[in-house]
Parts: structure tokens; C-alpha cells; sequence
């Protein structure tokens, strides 16, 4: 039969007197199960602490790569930006020169992109008139009958002008509208209320709209990489009308944009909303 209790005597060794304790079993198995229990927790939480260790370095290097790959996505975006912006000031500078379009070197994925935007055309290709730049006089007379509309209109994308209104091109051309510069499949806006006379393909301006207006004014929308509206339909202001791209004669994404009235070309300038300079 085990003991009752354990005696346990503690004798100095200088030979005072010495003293004697005397504890019971239950006490001695309680204090060999804590000990027994703090041993294993002991255990517990230093291979706890090493796999936690682990997952926290192996978080912190994630979320370090995440921050890596985010700055290298936003530089991708930065950069494209920059070539395509590059590219319209080469073509700007070559046609103010007279200088012929260097041939385009596109990827293979590029190319697949353009097939896929000439599929989307909605229609035949279309029969779209170059508008008369008029002289000083009618020029006057026409800005005279749309002044209530002058700086009235809103952009139909967000971008800056790559090339403006009237400028020189090859074989004595001039430009008849503006160039906005924005990312592909932007959103392509009409600022008024109107009716679609044509929605197709056209070898210069690529996937192009032109939109009745009334009294004799009408916008023309080229070279984008989707049209969303066809011929006979009917707009609201501020309705998506096309995606910006780079179909027809273009070296990259942008929006020509047009505003005629009577069948001459007026600057769209004049009928723009004025941006803020920042």
C-alpha cells in the first residue's frame, strides 16, 4: 500500500539544526501533474512560436511581392501611356513635316487585337465626305450661329490634344477635328442629343460614327476599336457611343473627334468645355 504522505528533511551542511517537512501523496501527484502539464505546454508553444514564425516571414514576403508587383503594374501603365504618346508626337511631327507613317512593328498579340477590333465593325464600310474648312468670312458667320452652344459641350473622352484643329498635313491636307489621346476602350461619349446618320468602317477614320445633331451640326467619332451604336439609333447626352482605339490610319489609341455644321468643318475647341489648367 503506498505511503500516506512523504516526509522530506532539509539538513544544512554547517550542521545547524535541521528541518523536516512532511507532505502528502495527493500534494506530490498534483505537483507531478503541473509539472508534467507546464513541461508539455512548454513544448506546445515553442513549436507553436516556430510554425507561427514561419507563416508570419512567409506572409511579410508575400505581402512584400504584392507591393512589388502592384509598383511594376502601375509603371506598366505609366510606360504605355508614354509610348503611346511618344507615338502620336512622331506621327504629329512626321505629318507637320510631311514625312511618310513609318511602318508599324506590332506583336503578334497586337495584331490579334486589330483583327478583333475590324470584326467588330457594325455594318459595310461607309461613304464619309472630308467637311470644307471654310474661309474667314463663313468661319465667322458659323461660329456667329452656334455661339449659344460656345464652350457649352462636354468632352466626349478625358485626354489631352495631340493634334489640333487645322494643322497641315501630307499633300496639302488639313486636319479637320482633334486628336485625343486616351487608353483603349475608353468610353466615347456623345455631348448632345442626336441621331446616328452613319455607324461602319472607313479606311481612314476605322470605326467611325457620325451623329446628327439638328440645325444643321454633326459629330463625327473615328478610328475607334468598337462601336456600340448603328445607324438609325437614337442617343442621349452623355450616351456611350464607342471605344476608344486605333483602327483605321492611327499609330495609336485616341479619339478623332469632329464638329460640323453645314457641311463645314468648325474647330471643336469652340464648342468644348474650356479644361482647367492644373
Amino acid at each position: 500500500m503506498p505511503p500516506k504522505s512523504y516526509s522530506i528533511i532539509v539538513a544544512p551542511s554547517d550542521g545547524s539544526r535541521s528541518y523536516h517537512l512532511q507532505v502528502s501523496r495527493r500534494v506530490v501527484l498534483a505537483a507531478a501533474v503541473l509539472l508534467c502539464l507546464a513541461g508539455a505546454s512548454l513544448v506546445f508553444l515553442a513549436a507553436t512560436h516556430g510554425v507561427l514564425t514561419r507563416k508570419v516571414s512567409t506572409w511579410e514576403s508575400l505581402e512584400a511581392r504584392c507591393r512589388d508587383l502592384e509598383r511594376e503594374v502601375a509603371r506598366v501603365g505609366e510606360l504605355e501611356e508614354e509610348v503611346s504618346r511618344l507615338r502620336e508626337m512622331d506621327r504629329r511631327v512626321r505629318s507637320l513635316l510631311g514625312l511618310p507613317e513609318p511602318p508599324a512593328a506590332v506583336s503578334s498579340s497586337e495584331e490579334s487585337a486589330a483583327r478583333n477590333e475590324e470584326a467588330g465593325t457594325p455594318g459595310a464600310t461607309i461613304d464619309l465626305s472630308e467637311a470644307v474648312v471654310p474661309d474667314e468670312e463663313t468661319r465667322t458667320g458659323l461660329e456667329e450661329a452656334l455661339r449659344g452652344r460656345r464652350g457649352a459641350l462636354a468632352w466626349p473622352v478625358d485626354g489631352f490634344v495631340t493634334s489640333s484643329f487645322g494643322e497641315e498635313r501630307g499633300e496639302g491636307g488639313v486636319h479637320v477635328g482633334i486628336d485625343i489621346a486616351a487608353a483603349r476602350n475608353t468610353p466615347v461619349e456623345t455631348p448632345l442629343a442626336g441621331s446616328v446618320i452613319e455607324a461602319g468602317w472607313h479606311p481612314i477614320y476605322g470605326n467611325v460614327a457620325v451623329i446628327d445633331h439638328g440645325g444643321g451640326l454633326i459629330t463625327v467619332y473615328g478610328h475607334n476599336a468598337r462601336l456600340l451604336v448603328r445607324k438609325g439609333d437614337r442617343v442621349k447626352e452623355g450616351d456611350t457611343v464607342a471605344l476608344v482605339g486605333s483602327t483605321g490610319q492611327s499609330s495609336a489609341p485616341h479619339l478623332h473627334f469632329e464638329t460640323r455644321k453645314t457641311g463645314y468643318a468648325i474647330d471643336p475647341l469652340y464648342l468644348l468645355k474650356r479644361k482647367e489648367r492644373s
